[in-house]
C-alpha cells in the first residue's frame, strides 16, 4: 500500500524547519546576550537579533504561504497533520496580522530595556527605567491592536492568544476568582504558624574542609553493595529468548527479557523501586508483579542459580 502524497504539506514542513532552525540559532544568541556577552556589544547584538525576527517575519508571511496552505488543506492528511496544519495556520494569519517595521522596533527596544535593567537595578533607578520601558509597552499595545483587529478579539485576548491558544480573559479571572477565596485564608494561617513556630537559624562560618570530612564520613557508613550482572540466551535466530540479570548483594535487583517467536517479539525492562512493578521478597523467592496486574513473575534464589517462573 502506497503512501499518500502529499507535496503542499511537505513543502510547508519544509519552509518550518527552516524557520525553527533560524530561531534556534537566535535563541543562543538571546541566551548569549543575556548571560556572557560583554556590555559594549549590546547595541550591535541588539540590531542583529532585530534583523534575524525581521527574517524570521519574512519567511512566516511570504505570499506563497497561502497557497500551499489552501492546497494541504485538501490533501490525504492524517489527524496530527491535520492538527500540525492548523497551528502552522494560526502563525502564518497572527505573523501577516503585524508589520515588519513593528517587529524589528519590538525587538530593539526590548533588548536596549533589558541591557539598562542591569545597571537601573542596583541603582534603584526606576525613573531612568521607566524611560526605557515605555517604548515596550508603546509596541506591545500597537500589536495587541493588530492582532485584535485581525482575530475580532479584545487587545488582551490577542496577546493572550499568543501563548495559550483559545485563552480568554474571562476563563483567566475565572479561575483566579476561585483562588481568590481560599487562598488569603490558607496565606493567612501559614504566616500565622510561622510566627508561632522557631526558626533554627545556621550559626556560619562553614569550613569547605569540615563539610568535606562530614561527607566522606557519611560514604563510609553507607554499607557496600556488591553488584553483579548475568545473562544467558537459548534459541535459534528466529525463535529465541534473552535475559539480562542485574544481582545486588545476590539478590535480584533488576531484569531485562526478551523473546522472539517470529514475527511476534516481547520485550520488558523491570526494575526494584520502578513505577511500574512491586517487589515482595519471601525466603528465598521474589514476587514481581506488574501495574495494574497485567503479569507477575516468581524468582527463586538459591546459591549460583537463579530462576525465573513467567
Amino acid at each position: 500500500m502506497s503512501t499518500p502524497r502529499t507535496p503542499a504539506y511537505d513543502a510547508l514542513c519544509q519552509r518550518h524547519q527552516r524557520i525553527h532552525r533560524l530561531s534556534h540559532l537566535q535563541s543562543i544568541a538571546s541566551w548569549d546576550q543575556s548571560a556572557f556577552m560583554p556590555s559594549r556589544g549590546a547595541q550591535a547584538r541588539a540590531e542583529a537579533l532585530a534583523e534575524m525576527d525581521g527574517l524570521l517575519h519574512q519567511l512566516g508571511t511570504d505570499p506563497a504561504l497561502k497557497q500551499l496552505l489552501d492546497e494541504a488543506a485538501q490533501e490525504p492528511l492524517d489527524d496530527v497533520q491535520r492538527a500540525s496544519l492548523r497551528e502552522m495556520r494560526r502563525v502564518w494569519r497572527s505573523a501577516n496580522a503585524v508589520p515588519q517595521r513593528l517587529v524589528e522596533a519590538r525587538s530593539l527596544a526590548n533588548s536596549h530595556c533589558e541591557h539598562q535593567w542591569r545597571q537601573q537595578r542596583p541603582a534603584n533607578d526606576w525613573a531612568g527605567y521607566v524611560e526605557n520601558l515605555r517604548p515596550v509597552v508603546r509596541y506591545a499595545r500597537e500589536e495587541a491592536q493588530y492582532l485584535a483587529d485581525d482575530a475580532g478579539l479584545s487587545r488582551y485576548d490577542a496577546l493572550l492568544d499568543q501563548f495559550e491558544p483559545g485563552m480568554r480573559a474571562t476563563e483567566v479571572d475565572r479561575v483566579f476568582g476561585d483562588l481568590r477565596q481560599w487562598l488569603p485564608g490558607l496565606i493567612g494561617q501559614v504566616m500565622d504558624r510561622q510566627a508561632r513556630d522557631s526558626v533554627l537559624h545556621p550559626q556560619g562560618p562553614f569550613p569547605a574542609a569540615a563539610q568535606q570530612a562530614g561527607k566522606q564520613g557519611a560514604a563510609k557508613k553507607r554499607p557496600r553493595v556488591k553488584i553483579e550482572k548475568l545473562a544467558c540466551r537459548l534459541g535459534t535466530e528466529d525463535e529465541h529468548a534473552r535475559i539480562a540479570v542485574q544481582l545486588a548483594n545476590g539478590r535480584v535487583d533488576s531484569f531485562a527479557y526478551y523473546s522472539k517467536w517470529k514475527p511476534q517479539t516481547c520485550s520488558m525492562d523491570v526494575k526494584r523501586n520502578d513505577s511500574f512493578s512491586s517487589w515482595t521478597d519471601t525466603g528465598n523467592r521474589t514476587l514481581v508483579t506488574l501495574a495494574d496486574d497485567t503479569g507477575a513473575f516468581l524468582i527463586e534464589h538459591a546459591p549460583g542459580r537463579y530462576r525465573f517462573i513467567f
